[in-house]
């Protein structure tokens, strides 16, 4: 699961991420990225995680075959996800892509 409900505002994440080596890739290195849908007042508002005063280590990949990966989300206050887009970007790539709605 993605998203689940720690307390108002905040919510938790877990991801499982899979990578298949080559030979010219034996090991995969690169970043998640989250995209939030969130309604505030009845107006969406959109989130990118990691956000400038996020730690960028928190969001860093570097795999053999699977990764656990989990985080939180804080969002304003009286705000609730709507969606998350997760990403797995490698370089300025975009290597994989999973949208969740709720």
């Amino acid at each position: 699961s993605v998203v689940s409900s720690a307390e108002p505002g905040r919510y938790r994440y877990r991801l499982l991420v899979a990578f298949q080596p080559s030979k010219q890739e034996r090991e995969f290195r690169g970043r998640l990225q989250l995209m939030v849908t969130a309604v505030q007042g009845g107006k969406e508002i959109h989130l990118q995680l990691p956000q400038a005063k996020d730690p960028a280590a928190d969001y860093l990949l570097e795999m053999r075959h699977f990764l656990r990966k989990e985080g939180n989300i804080a969002l304003p206050a009286g705000a609730r996800i709507k969606s998350v887009e997760a990403r797995i970007l490698q370089g300025g790539n975009l290597k994989a892509k999973q949208l969740f709605n709720y």
